[in-house]
């Protein structure tokens, strides 16, 4: 959550500046720790903290996250900054869906 927090501020700035391309490069760290998680999941190291028995819902749920998070990606990749504000909407939406099912 802090890399993608990290991330979604970095947005934020790059809209008020007029230059979205750092936000592709976060986003790549974000994925990297999805796979993190992911691993951790499966071995048992970490338990959802809210609903543990529906970790099959909550992958559907973080792979539809992240393919959200590829418009959020294409956009910075072409400096598009609208695209990049339309885009964090997208993803922004999607938290309070997944927080209610799976965060205490």
């Amino acid at each position: 959550m802090r890399l993608l927090t990290a991330t979604l501020e970095t947005a934020v700035r790059g809209i008020g500046a007029g230059d979205v391309r750092a936000v592709a490069a976060d986003l790549h760290r974000v994925h990297a720790a999805k796979a993190a998680t992911e691993a951790a999941l499966e071995s048992g190291a970490y338990t959802l903290p809210k609903a543990p028995d529906q970790l099959a819902r909550f992958r559907a749920m973080d792979e539809a996250f992240h393919g959200d998070l590829v418009g959020l990606v294409r956009a910075s990749q072409r400096n598009d900054v609208a695209g990049v504000a339309a885009a964090v909407g997208v993803v922004l939406a999607g938290c309070p869906r997944c927080h209610a099912e799976f965060r205490p």
